[in-house]
This record gives structure tokens, sequence and C-alpha cells, in this order.
């Protein structure tokens, strides 16, 4: 069993966190290429030093994560109903719970702004591959979809400029699935929050590793993660550190831990 652990939007606490912590597990961040040392949102997204020096010191590659994490208006009906459909397909069903409580609240809180997004697809898919590869000296090989959006012109320009991409569709992959174009550009995830049960997430991959023994066809597990801290901060989509250390080990007990350049 393999695994990838991905983390969006390079915030700047988490790797500054990961390095006085000397965090050695492989590990892609997504770096939104016009944020870098910007704030987004509530927190601040990590300076090119900061990433420099964690590229340094950390086993890390880094993704694009768009330009500007950019993404379109959505039809919320659409939206409603997908989000109902992939219940069954998440390990922690009463972290998911707690997911649409927060979706429904965040549509509330904003559905008088009315605000229109212009996506960008050159911008946000291309010009930060560019730049990355530019500020960092690298050549970027992933890309994570910003906010999980796609469609098919978004899949065109990322299978042309990638050679790999993640979603926010939950579910798993088999390593044979990176061989295969369609596939690659489209690989499924288990996403963590602050009410992420790891056990349960845990006994789930316990129970994959026995299909894989009798399939024969090796998992390839994407986790997703945004921000990793000490303590609970309130905010959703953040894990703590000792349960994602902990964590980490236990993913090395079972199978091992690659980033996309290992592919």
């Amino acid at each position: 069993m393999r695994f990838i652990i991905t983390i969006d939007d390079a915030d700047e606490k988490t790797l500054k966190l990961f390095l006085s912590e000397r965090v050695n597990f492989p590990m892609v961040v997504g770096v939104p290429a016009g944020l870098i040392g910007k704030k987004f949102e509530n927190r601040n997204i990590a300076s090119k030093e900061l990433i420099v020096d964690a590229m340094q010191n950390l086993n890390m590659e880094i993704a694009s994560h768009g330009y500007y994490h950019i993404t379109p208006a959505y039809n919320i009906r659409e939206k409603i109903k997908k989000t109902f459909s992939r219940v069954k397909l998440f390990p922690d069903k009463t972290d998911y719970f707690f997911r649409i409580l927060n979706f429904f609240e965040f549509k509330k809180d904003n559905e008088n702004k009315k605000e229109i997004f212009e996506f960008k697809k050159t911008r946000e898919i291309i010009d930060s591959k560019h730049t990355l590869e530019k500020i960092f000296k690298k050549k970027i090989i992933t890309f994570l979809y910003p906010g999980g959006y796609l469609d098919k012109d978004i899949l065109s320009s990322v299978s042309k400029n990638y050679d790999f991409a993640r979603t926010s569709e939950i579910g798993t992959n088999f390593v044979e699935d990176l061989s295969d174009n369609s596939k690659k550009i489209l690989l499924n995830t288990i996403s963590f929050s602050k009410h992420t049960n790891f056990s349960k997430v845990e006994k789930y991959y316990k129970k994959l590793l026995e299909k894989e023994k009798q399939s024969k066809k090796e998992f390839l597990i994407i986790e997703a993660y945004h921000i990793i801290s000490k303590s609970d901060n309130g905010c959703l989509y953040s894990c703590l550190f000792d349960d994602f250390k902990r964590h980490c080990e236990f993913l090395k007990s079972i199978g091992k831990i690659n980033k996309f350049l290992d592919f």
C-alpha cells in the first residue's frame, strides 16, 4: 500500500512547525503561486524564503494549487447533491457530517454577497506552474485543484501541463492508475479536518490492506490536509500535530509514504 500526504495552501505556521519539529515524512505541498507571502482568508501563505527553507530541510515536493486559488461559482443544488452522495465513501462519517453542516453555514453567510468569479484557466493552471518553476527552480509535475473544481476545459489544460492531479473527490486509487492518462489527473483523496477520527480512518486502511492482498492490486491513498497545529485553533481544516505525526508513523507501518516525484 502506498500513501501520498498532500497539504494544501502552504500555510506559514504549518511549515514553520514542520521545520521546528524536523518532520521527515515525504509530503507534497500545494502552493498558490500568486499568494506566496500574502494573506489568504484567515491565514498567511508561506513566503518564498520559508518555502525554500522547507524544500531544503524537509522531504517536500511542491505542487501548483492554482495562482490565486480562484474557483468559479457552482450550481448550489448540484453541490448539495454531490456532497450527500459522497458520504458513503468517507471512512469517518461523523467528520463528514460536521463538514456538511459547515458547508451550509458557509453558504448562508455568503449567499447575499453575490460574488462572481471569472475563472482564469490560463493563469490558474499554466501561469501558476511556470511561476513556481521560475521562483523555485524545480519542475512542477502535480496540480491540486483549488476548491476541487474541474470541468472538461480544466481537465484538458491540466493533462497537457501536469503529470498528476489530485481532486477533492473522496475515494482511493490504485498505483496502476498512475500509468493511465485519464485517471492520473483525476486522483481521489481522503481529506482530514479537526473532526476526523484518525482511528476510524486507520481501521478503514487496514480493511483496504486485506482487500489489497486478495486482489493483488496495490492501493494508492492520497491524504489531504490544510493546517497542522500544536493546539486546536478553531479552523475546520486543521489537525493536531501529535495526531498527524502518530498517524504518519502508522502509515509507515502498513505501507510506504511517497511523493508524486517518486512515480
